[in-house]
């Protein structure tokens, strides 16, 4: 099977921080064929400026579930956080640190198209230049399409795609998917047995409470998911993240007024330095005392 020569085309309805993929034909006995992003290394491109420090027991969590993926168990990771804490750079470390390669799938909710029905949906198979013998995936769904005839079709193309490499399906913002998607979804996630995927869904905590109760019960069953909560940077990720920003090394007790003031939020840390860019000096009230080697 040779990939199709396109060596840096980006897969279609993903964002500026998205990932780069030759395209490759997959048979599909029952339907024909689908044309999809080749399975990885995959490459990521961070947003300007990101820093990425700690996570370490989260990273760890995330393998351990890719693990039971590639023997044959399909695994949610349901990753809560406020805005800014750093779901998306997590995920996106996570999957340049995957060796093993696979399909990617992303999409992303939005506030603004949370109304737009199986918006999100769309971004996933926007991503599959080919949908031969899916008729509600290739033409997009209409307004009124049954959720479970759209959801038995991507239960169909993450099964094609999972017999020949571990899919990943990622979802950022799901607190702002559009319900039919999530409908969608939830039906197909249910379904998969001995499937080599694994969804990644960010969510800020307590608002996808919106989208009803089956992807409540999925995030809180212990045999399909694993929830991580992201919380503040520590005492000592959050010196090495203000290192990352550029800052010449902070004593111990500027560190802990600092993460006193922003609870250890790399947001918030990053606007007490009165510039979210990451370019401009520390202010001096954080900055006193003897420094702390590097």
């Amino acid at each position: 099977m040779d990939p199709l020569r396109k060596p840096d085309e980006r897969c279609d309805g993903l964002p500026d921080s998205a990932f780069t993929a030759h395209y490759v034909d997959v048979p599909d006995t029952e339907n024909g064929q689908l044309r999809v992003p080749a399975p990885g290394p995959v490459t990521t491109v961070p947003p300007a400026g990101e820093v990425f420090v700690g996570r370490e027991p989260e990273l760890v969590a995330m393998h351990e579930e890719w693990a039971a993926v590639l023997g044959g168990q399909p695994r949610v990771v349901w990753i809560e956080g406020d805005a800014g804490i750093g779901k998306s750079a997590l995920i996106r470390r996570f999957l340049a640190q995957v060796a093993d390669g696979g399909f990617v799938l992303r999409a992303d909710g939005a506030e603004e198209e949370s109304a737009l029905p199986y918006g999100v949906v769309g971004q996933l198979a926007a991503s599959i230049r080919q949908l031969d013998g899916l008729p509600l995936l290739a033409a997009g769904p209409v307004p009124d399409a049954d959720a479970l005839a759209v959801g038995s079709e991507l239960l169909r193309v993450l099964g094609v795609l999972q017999e020949m490499n571990p899919v990943v399906v990622v979802i950022d913002d799901f607190q702002w998917i559009d319900l039919p998607s999530a409908q969608a979804l939830a039906f197909a996630v249910r379904r998969l047995r001995l499937d080599q995927v694994l969804v990644l869904a960010a969510a800020r905590p307590r608002e996808a409470a919106r989208l009803g109760d089956a992807w409540t019960r999925i995030a809180a069953d212990p045999t399909r998911a694993r929830r991580l909560r992201l919380t503040g940077l520590g005492a000592s990720e959050l010196g090495e993240f203000a290192l990352g920003l550029g800052l010449e090394p902070m004593s111990r007790p500027a560190i802990e007024r600092l993460r006193e003031h922003t609870s250890g939020h790399p947001l918030h840390a990053r606007a007490a330095r009165g510039d979210p860019t990451g370019r401009a000096p520390l202010r001096t009230e954080l900055t006193s005392g003897p420094a702390i080697p590097r």
